[in-house]
């Protein structure tokens, strides 16, 4: 009986025969087939373990670590999910199980493991990883098809196909190994963590070699004769080198924080944590903290990277006691998970800074303050809880800065600019002007974040955002928009779809300030050379689709009535004669405007777009359809460009 039955029932009923999976009952090994939940080491007793060691297995391919374990036992609790993987994933629209299983399908290890553009091979990797096979032609062409089409998000397939295998009866080899990869996940963790060797389960290289183990495992393991393999990984994995004071780190290998660190007064070191000009380095905190220098004479940071490759930084508590970041310079797969950045009393700095990065991963971490990345390509920023720092006269420009980017992902996050609503002075403003800030990108993806109380923008850019994807992110309490940009701004085939935002300024707000300079981002990076923005302002073949504008009066908008300022009939409200220092005005002729498509968007009851007070010329707005608005006074405002419902 195939795993995608109860799935797809109704709409599989001819095909079952051919959907894929093995009814057949193996050989038996009924004597030692399972283990009996009394004969293991618990790593836990809640009733979470199983679901949260079914979820480290179908998303990640192995078990559990045990801290692991203990934090998403304590988030299932928290969010009163159900105790089942059946339940879960029945209960999967309730927002907080839905953030939750999200964030397995958005973590950086399963965004390294599976990416996310590729619908069947990530369907065939979880086939792999649940069922120790390829899916059959019908079954992957449904969860695939389910992806690739957006009805599914990838972390809600992974769950429903993890979900009807484990529904499976005892007798199908599909269910049997669902049961007995369980059975060893649950005994590794257990085991790790009663061996006292849980520093040594940390990092990629020790995640591959504890997923290849588990592989192994098949319908037919006999899971007690197993404990043997599992045991034999665990006591082969390599042992952490113990850090007990600030220091570099210069040869690879794994290493363990085992107190809480502070760099000397003398120090003249760049940061307490120094990793450079080395590869493959595994640095697990277990929750100690180690910290940077507020000493005058040697302002050292907490963390620095710098010319170096494979290194993963996880489970450790950074403080910034002085005014520089925490840096990673010059280097290629750094992963920074499960961390958590703090400021000490009276600092007013607190950022990671990052340059010449390349697949960075940075998730799950709690940041108060900023991350800043430039010149950086195939990053991931991703379920990341970031709150600004606040008090009279503190701000920062955005949580997240991406500049020069190319094929950066951010998804999944929190963001909290501590914006209190007031509109002071700008001298007295607390909080971050943005959410997300974008200095030119190249197929970004900004997906599926929260952000909220921010006293400018959720997501600004500034210069040109090319072929990037804005889409699914909730923005709430920002004074001026949910989405915009008017610094030298272009937008190219760009998809904005799908977006909520409430209690702001506007929906949208798009338009130009700043001439052509040819010493701007515009002309001088490289990557934007074939877009002809150094001498061309370019707003076109842009989709917006199925965005929501809501306000309830509780925060002010900019203009009665709009809702979004997109003043593309008049140049988007260039100001000619003023270009700025060192530009000149772009000639009208050189504004390329054309194919913008509006459709399925909700501006909000009373409002309509505003494209600007010039005449209406045809294509440079397509009416896709289905937008909800009050049209303008036709007097007022002849040739509106969409039909509003």
């Amino acid at each position: 009986m195939q795993i995608i039955r109860r799935a797809f029932i109704l709409a599989c009923t001819i095909i079952l025969a051919s959907c894929g999976g093995n009814s057949s009952a193996p050989t038996p090994l009924t004597q030692s087939k399972q283990l009996q939940r009394g004969d293991k080491t618990q790593a836990s007793a809640s009733p979470y373990q199983d679901v949260v060691e079914q979820l480290y297995v179908a998303y990640y391919g192995r078990p559990a670590d045990p801290a692991g374990l203990t934090y998403w036992e304590g988030a299932l609790q928290a969010a009163n999910a159900p105790t089942t993987i059946a339940g879960l994933n029945t209960a999967y629209s309730t927002p907080a199980v839905k953030a939750i299983v999200d964030s397995f399908g958005n973590s950086a290890e399963s965004q390294a493991l599976y990416g996310s553009g590729n619908a069947s091979g990530f369907i065939g990797a979880i086939y792999q990883n649940v069922l120790g096979r390829a899916p059959d032609n019908a079954g992957g062409t449904y969860w695939s098809g389910l992806v690739s089409s957006g009805s599914m998000t990838q972390a809600q397939a992974a769950l429903a196909i993890l979900s009807a295998a484990a529904a499976e009866p005892t007798s199908s080899s599909d269910e049997q190994i669902v049961a007995n990869r369980l059975t060893v996940a649950d005994y590794f963790t257990a085991q790790i963590a009663a061996q006292g060797l849980t520093q040594n389960y940390s990092g990629m290289s020790a995640n591959a070699q504890v997923r290849t183990m588990l592989a192994t495992v098949t319908a037919n393991t006999d899971t007690t004769t197993f404990q043997q393999a599992a045991r034999a990984t665990i006591f082969s994995l390599p042992a952490m080198t113990a850090i007990t004071s600030c220091q570099e780190i210069t040869v690879s290998g794994n290493y363990a924080l085992v107190n809480d660190i502070a760099p000397a007064i003398s120090s003249t070191k760049p940061a307490c944590i120094y990793i450079h000009d080395v590869s493959h380095v595994t640095l697990d905190c277990g929750d100690h903290q180690f910290s940077g220098q507020p000493t005058s004479h040697a302002f050292s940071s907490p963390l620095e990277i710098s010319n170096a490759d494979h290194v993963s930084i996880s489970n450790c508590r950074l403080l910034a006691a002085g005014p520089l970041p925490s840096s990673f310079f010059n280097s290629d797969t750094i992963s920074f998970t499960h961390n958590i950045l703090s400021y000490a009393p009276g600092i007013v700095v607190s950022y990671i800074y990052a340059k010449n990065i390349t697949n960075a991963l940075l998730d799950s971490n709690t940041i108060t303050g900023t991350y800043e990345e430039y010149d950086s390509t195939n990053d991931t920023i991703s379920n990341n809880h970031f709150t600004s720092l606040s008090g009279p006269g503190i701000n920062q420009a955005a949580l997240v800065v991406i500049v020069n980017a190319i094929n950066t992902k951010v998804i999944g996050n929190t963001l909290d600019g501590s914006w209190d609503h007031v509109q002071h002075p700008l001298s007295a403003l607390s909080g971050s002007d943005d959410g997300i800030g974008i200095d030119n990108g190249v197929n970004l993806t900004i997906q599926n974040n929260v952000i909220s109380n921010v006293f400018d923008c959720g997501i600004e850019w500034v210069d040109t955002l090319v072929n990037s994807t804005i889409s699914g992110n909730t923005i709430s309490y920002a004074a001026n928009c949910g989405v915009g940009a008017w610094d030298s701004d272009n937008l190219i085939g760009a998809t904005i779809a799908n977006n909520t935002v409430k209690n702001a300024g506007s929906l949208f707000t798009f338009y130009r300030g700043g001439g052509l300079n040819p010493d701007g981002n515009n002309a001088t990076w490289a990557p934007l050379q074939p877009f002809g923005v150094s001498t061309n302002v370019v707003f076109q073949n842009n989709v917006f689709d199925g965005n929501v504008f809501t306000n309830d009066g509780s925060m002010p908008m900019m203009w009665s009535g709009t809702g979004v300022f997109f003043y593309i009939y008049s140049y988007l409200d260039y100001p000619f004669g003023s270009p700025g220092a060192g530009a000149t005005d772009p000639p009208r002729a050189n504004f390329q405007l054309t194919n913008n498509v509006f459709k399925n968007n909700q501006f909000g009851h009373g409002n309509h777009p505003d494209f600007g007070s010039g005449i209406v010329v045809p294509g440079y707005i397509i009416d896709g359809g289905n937008n909800q608005c009050t049209p303008p006074d036709p007097a007022a405002y002849p040739n509106y460009p969409l039909t509003c419902h």
